[in-house]
């Protein structure tokens, strides 16, 4: 082959590559990743989207819409916003409940607080050919997702650049226990996932307090008060806290000499009508009880001398019908249990300044006035207690201990009549999983 040909046979060569290379780039929707697959990065990382993986098996052409050249925008509901959808003659199909957040057009995009009933951002990732949008709700699938949202909200005008980050349903006040939205383009999702919970800012801000799980009982009652671990409160599962060198000593309020109760060592009592620390500094040590555990204080810190225990939990009823709720404990206990009401009490019209001056006023609902073994079990002296299926009480439980082998649990006879102690922690959950 002489040279020339050979110069002739190295560009068609070249440019067949060129072209088979324009060929590759024009199948692709654009440059970099695109909304499929940035919905695959979030999968790898664990965001549950098992729902979602469902609809993708089931219909392939739903991947490639979110690979197509777009814009494409994808509100991309995660497994908890399928609570109670499956079976409802509204949902006929996974895909098709997918595909309904596939908003296509550029110029038809919802801005995240025209959702219906206040779908929350979790998460927004920016595509080569959209966006995905990580919701914790589902976008009802009748007359398709723009449309729908038009009409519930006929005054809304499609925007374009980056929307405002939402509040959720029914606004966000400072004390709440619910996310206020931290200034700038990043969501509490994103906050939380980059270990931003504990800076100052956030903090005395008081900037996503469900996310950063940084909800009290006195920051309710006084927004000006960031958060006070004192009274923390948790969402889900169970919180345990512990205060340790609780004792007593006579002293004088005015012209007043408060005097220790009668076995102040071993009762309740000496929780609150003494100087102690307990719910009004911090807590020496505490536990976010989730998953396996249960309504229990950890082995060992319970049987400590001199020490004060606070667990808490929002108890989530399985079934409608009276509840019997049990308490053991070594040394002295109360059990109080809260509807919404009184907990919004406390808030709004309580003349107590002090959350721990509140409960203890509260008339408790199960009270272990001497030390039980660990076998042995205080029924309610306010009889069972009536609840309904999904609507949630909360249960507070304080204890103190003198000395010697200390421990406390809380058990349920549940309308079914099981026994179950102590009751698990995954029963316990503020939203009853909604």
């Amino acid at each position: 082959m002489g040279p020339d040909r050979a110069k002739t046979m190295s560009a068609m060569m070249a440019a067949l590559l060129l072209f088979i290379a324009c060929v590759a780039r024009s199948a692709s929707a654009c440059e970099g990743g695109t909304v499929a697959d940035m919905l695959d990065e979030a999968i790898a990382e664990g965001i549950p989207f098992r729902y979602l993986q469902r609809a993708l098996q089931e219909d392939p052409g739903l991947r490639a819409s979110l690979a197509a050249a777009g814009p494409v925008t994808f509100y991309a509901p995660i497994d908890g916003a399928f609570a109670g959808s499956e079976g409802d003659e509204f949902f006929p199909s996974l895909p098709e409940i997918a595909r309904n957040h596939v908003v296509a057009s550029g110029d038809q995009r919802l801005e995240d607080a025209s959702f219906p009933r206040g779908v929350k951002v979790f998460q927004r990732t920016a595509a080569c050919n959209g966006e995905l949008v990580i919701v914790g709700d589902l976008i009802v699938p009748r007359e398709g997702a723009v449309a729908l949202a038009r009409k519930l909200l006929p005054d809304l005008e499609p925007g374009g650049g980056q929307p405002a980050l939402p509040q959720p349903s029914g606004g966000c006040e400072m004390g709440d226990c619910c996310d206020v939205a931290p200034p700038g383009q990043y969501d509490c999702f994103t906050q939380k996932k980059f270990d931003k919970c504990e800076e100052s800012w956030m903090i005395s801000g008081g900037y996503c307090r469900s996310s950063c799980n940084r909800c009290s009982a006195m920051s309710k009652k006084y927004p000006r008060i960031s958060f006070d671990p004192a009274t923390q409160i948790v969402g889900s599962g169970i919180l345990y806290q512990r205060w340790t060198n609780i004792t007593c000593e006579t002293y004088w309020e005015g012209i007043n000499m408060i005097t220790c109760p009668n076995f102040w060592w071993n009762t309740v009592d000496t929780l609150y009508t003494t100087r102690a620390d307990f719910m009004k500094s911090a807590p020496e040590s505490s536990e976010w009880i989730r998953d396996t555990g249960s309504f229990q204080a950890p082995a060992g810190l319970a049987a400590q001398r001199d020490t004060a225990t606070r667990m808490t939990g929002y108890f989530c009823p399985q079934a409608d019908g009276d509840h019997t709720f049990k308490v053991s404990s070594d040394d002295n206990s109360r059990l109080y249990i809260m509807d919404a009401d009184e907990l919004q009490n406390w808030a709004l019209s309580s003349s107590k300044s002090h959350y721990r001056d509140y409960v203890s006023g509260l008339e408790p609902w199960v009270e272990v006035g001497y030390s039980k073994l660990k076998s042995q079990w205080v029924g309610p002296q306010r009889g069972p207690k009536e609840l309904r299926k999904g609507e949630s009480v909360f249960l507070e439980v304080h204890h103190k201990n003198g000395g010697g082998p200390g421990h406390l649990k809380v058990g349920v006879v549940l309308p079914s009549g099981e026994w179950v102690h102590p009751i698990p922690a995954y029963m316990f959950d503020k939203k009853c999983g909604v």
